[in-house]
């Protein structure tokens, strides 16, 4: 009666300690990188490394293949904008890669990209939300002096035409509106130069599949 009165206890204390184990090891089994069994989001691989096209294409997900005669040529991302006063602010951006680049790009929060570089004049922002799959992008650099001197014509030509208009107003009217005419004219051709000879521009296209 005694062995047998030790012997319940024992099992009843083994077979706790067992479950205990088991249990342990399921509930580490359930964390993971998806976390409680589940698989990591879409585009991320499951044990670390670079991110990866999912099975399925999704909007915003690309693999990104640069086609430039600049080796230079860099990706980057816009993070955020720091303001440093209330009419300027410091851009704070990073490296997604260099070309030929080919790694995939998740832009599915909407986030700016651009093109830009050492002595690179940068292209305009994009986004790749509405992108998927294998992306190419043909990124043609603007031409430096159309960018430098159309700019510059351009600025000069809106204060000589904002001048000639002022004087026109409080002074002489005649050499005011000549002034204005002349100064819009600059501003017009200075404009046309910058904004076509010296933008960079990009096309995308869909690209191989790797």
């Amino acid at each position: 009666m005694r062995r047998s009165g030790w012997s319940s206890p024992l099992s009843v204390l083994l077979c706790g300690t067992i479950v205990a184990a088991s249990g342990g090891t399921a509930w580490g089994a359930d964390e993971g990188p998806g976390g409680l069994g589940l698989a990591p989001p879409a585009g991320e691989p499951a044990t670390g490394g670079e991110p990866q096209l999912p099975s399925t294409p999704e909007n915003g997900i690309v693999r990104l293949t640069i086609k430039t005669d600049n080796p230079q040529v860099q990706l980057k991302r816009k993070v955020a904008t720091v303001m440093t006063s209330a009419t300027t602010g410091l851009l704070v951006e990073e490296l997604v890669c260099r070309a030929p680049c080919g790694v995939v790009v998740d832009g599915r929060k909407g986030e700016e990209f651009y093109f830009g570089g050492k002595d690179f004049i940068p292209s305009e922002p994009f986004q790749l939300i509405t992108q998927s799959g294998n992306l190419e992008a043909t990124v043609e650099e603007g031409n430096h002096l159309a960018y430098t001197l159309g700019g510059g014509f351009l600025v000069l030509g809106i204060i000589g035409t904002l001048a000639g208009l002022l004087d026109a107003a409080i002074s002489d009217v005649k050499w005011g509106l000549i002034t204005a005419g002349a100064s819009a004219g600059v501003g017009i051709v200075g404009g046309f130069f910058y904004l076509t000879a010296g933008q960079t521009k990009v096309e995308f296209r869909p690209g191989p599949a790797n």
